[in-house]
């Protein structure tokens, strides 16, 4: 049940997961700044390695909020930075429901920590889970002037692009790198993706699962497996349902 990004459900405790993660729709695929920039390993500090800071600091502190449940602090950690006009809150929608099924990611994660340590533990060692501060801040990482990209893994999942915030020099406030929203959308974009994550349904099953993880409902994974993909099955009938009614013509 353990995976990365969207993907088939399947049998296995990893595959589950990874219909889990689908919902999550997290990382972005590394874009080429690779080859004009240089790639640094050494451990994150605030000003060591480059004029503005290392950028692996603003990932960091994203999902420090995401596993304390913080979506307004984790949003934060976004920077607007979407060209035209007319997409802007299209992809805005997107981020805030990226960070409420990261947030649900987290969550589900905790539960299985306390449930199911062992699988667990198996998951985290092979990277399969949320990334922590430690795997963070020592990350591989490429600046090409005000862009980054910050890689924790193998998988091309593995990482999010970054953009340099220096709105606010006029008012002397430092500079800030925070995700951008203009780089992970243009990397992560189709129509499908974006219609599961803007329903909310991942979060909402993940959510509910976890609930049914704490309850105890569960002996092994392949019923962890059953009750989410169960809830999921039920909440998207309940949507149909309401769309339908909302829909229905008035005699």
């Amino acid at each position: 049940m353990w995976g990365k990004r969207p993907s088939s459900p399947g049998v296995h405790l990893r595959t589950t997961w990874s219909t889990i993660r689908v919902l999550i729709w997290t990382g972005a695929a590394l874009f080429p700044l690779l080859s004009t920039a240089t790639l640094f390993a050494q451990p994150a500090t605030a000003s060591a390695t480059q004029p503005d800071g290392d950028p692996r600091l603003g990932l960091a502190a994203f999902y420090d909020a995401v596993r304390a449940g913080d979506e307004a602090k984790a949003f934060a950690c976004w920077y607007d930075d979407v060209q035209s006009d007319d997409r802007r809150t299209e992809v805005e929608e997107l981020v805030r429901h990226l960070v409420k099924e990261m947030i649900a990611s987290a969550r589900f994660e905790d539960a299985l920590r306390q449930k199911f340590p062992a699988d667990y533990d198996k998951a985290r060692r092979e990277g399969h889970m949320t990334p922590e501060a430690p795997l963070l801040t020592s990350c591989r990482y490429a600046v090409y002037r005000r862009l980054a990209i910050c890689s924790w893994g193998q998988d091309e999942d593995d990482g999010f692009p970054l953009v340099l915030d220096n709105s606010g020099i006029f008012e002397k406030r430092p500079a800030v790198w925070k995700l951008s929203m203009q780089q992970w959308h243009e990397t992560n974009q189709s129509s499908v993706g974006d219609s599961m994550l803007l329903s909310g349904l991942g979060a909402r099953a993940k959510d509910l699962t976890t609930k049914d993880v704490l309850a105890g409902k569960f002996k092994n994974a392949d019923e962890i497996e059953l009750g989410f993909l169960q809830h999921m099955h039920e909440l998207e009938e309940a949507d149909e349902k309401a769309s339908s009614a909302a829909t229905k013509p008035v005699n």
